[in-house]
């Protein structure tokens, strides 16, 4: 088809892993999609579908808590609508995942999550999370979640004001938050190596995402390599 191939001319090599928004930014004018991993997500999601909303909808609304596009108009959206998410994963956690009032208070909050998204957009979660998910078929709520954590740490050091209004507003703190969100996203299994994750963030090299600038002190990619290393010896 005579196709020219962007995305080997900007990485060098056969193939590359990039973030959605290159994609937009690169405009290309066909996009051939391997679809291989999705029957095995969408399997998974039949069985436990609140599950991933609530962690997607969750890792939105904190990640644009942080952003400096937050202000106080769509707060009221994050004040609003984080608790009553937060309370699903924590109902969740303990077993419990079903209930009409928790279905319908899920159903706000991410609503609410959608609005606080639309004008803040995500940190790096997001981005690191499209690792997880391409390369270990991780569903994106999980993926995401998985970065929480370490997000968490950055805020303590960066933005302590803010995150401990967002600690008083969900009722606990950072390493009960922390506890509970690891609980929920399993990455027990994946193994990635310094190496490899080494590989991974050279996506991020000449294109660094704006979600990085967007974190709180900032995300270099020799610090995004460093958080995808997972269980290596």
């Amino acid at each position: 088809v005579n196709a020219k191939n962007i995305a080997a001319r900007q990485s060098g090599a056969p193939a590359a892993i990039v973030d959605r928004e290159q994609i937009l930014v690169w405009n290309p004018d066909y996009i051939f999609c391997d679809f291989g991993g999705v029957p095995l997500v969408r399997e998974d999601k039949k069985k436990r579908p609140d599950f991933y909303e609530r962690l997607d909808a969750f890792s939105h609304a904190v990640e644009g808590w942080f952003t400096p596009k937050m202000n106080e108009f769509v707060k009221m959206f994050a004040v609003k609508g984080l608790p009553l998410i937060w309370d699903g994963l924590c109902r969740f956690a303990e077993g419990e995942n079903s209930g009409e009032k928790l279905c319908e208070n899920m159903y706000y909050g991410s609503l609410l999550a959608g609005l606080v998204i639309n004008t803040c957009g995500t940190a790096f979660p997001h981005p690191l999370g499209y690792v997880l998910t391409e390369n270990y078929g991780v569903p994106h709520g999980q993926a995401c979640a998985a970065f929480l954590p370490a997000f968490f740490e950055r805020a303590a050091e960066y933005e302590p004001q803010k995150l401990a209004e967002l600690e008083k507003l969900l009722g606990c703190g950072k390493r009960e938050i922390t506890e509970i969100l690891k609980k929920l996203s399993v990455t027990g299994d994946i193994v990635i190596s310094s190496a490899a994750a080494q590989r991974y963030a050279e996506r991020w090299t000449d294109n660094v995402p704006k979600n990085f600038a967007a974190s709180p002190g900032g995300l270099s990619p020799e610090e995004a390599a460093r958080l995808l290393i997972f269980n290596a010896d």
